[in-house]
């Protein structure tokens, strides 16, 4: 029986390069979790951070209140950019979910009358941030099997209340 070495080399490199793409998808996961592991960080850092610590205080203020309600754009602006880093795939919508949804939920349904306000002139307005709401109802679905948690009217005052309280230094 002879051997037919360049079967066996042919098929020998097949299994080399089957080895090298499964290890080339698992590193490209790895480094695709520890990215969005990062940017979750970095937004954490930002919305933690004095300045928008600050931009939440006044916001939340605005809307207890019901006045100066322009100030809660700092705050609906950062969520449409994670909600457009969600949409891109820059970051994990899950990780998201967990870190940001209380927040998230309350500054949008607590800013409602503004953003009806501001998008029957333009509609386009925070239409990230629309979409990262849906995202978030989506996950709480498949992943806690509750797509129906809204926060309640107290969740969201008393949200807004502890925000508006912050000492900000």
């Amino acid at each position: 029986m002879d051997i037919n070495w360049p079967l066996i080399l042919n098929c020998a490199t097949l299994i080399s390069l089957l080895v090298a793409i499964i290890s080339l998808i698992m590193q490209s996961r790895s480094t695709k979790f520890t990215t969005d592991i990062n940017v979750l960080l970095e937004l954490e850092n930002i919305f933690n951070g004095k300045l928008m610590l600050e931009t939440r205080k006044k916001a939340s203020r605005a809307l207890l209140s019901h006045k100066k309600l322009q100030d809660v754009e700092g705050v609906l602006d950062f969520f449409e950019t994670i909600g457009l880093l969600v949409r891109k795939g820059a970051v994990d919508h899950e990780m998201v979910n967990n870190e940001f949804s209380d927040y998230a939920y309350c500054y949008w349904i607590a800013s409602q009358e503004y953003i009806k306000q501001i998008r029957s002139k333009d509609p386009n307005y925070w239409i990230n941030y629309d979409g990262l709401i849906k995202i978030m109802n989506k996950v709480n679905d498949q992943t806690y099997n509750n797509s129906s948690y809204l926060p309640s009217k107290d969740d969201i005052n008393e949200l807004l209340l502890v925000e508006s309280k912050r000492v900000v230094s």
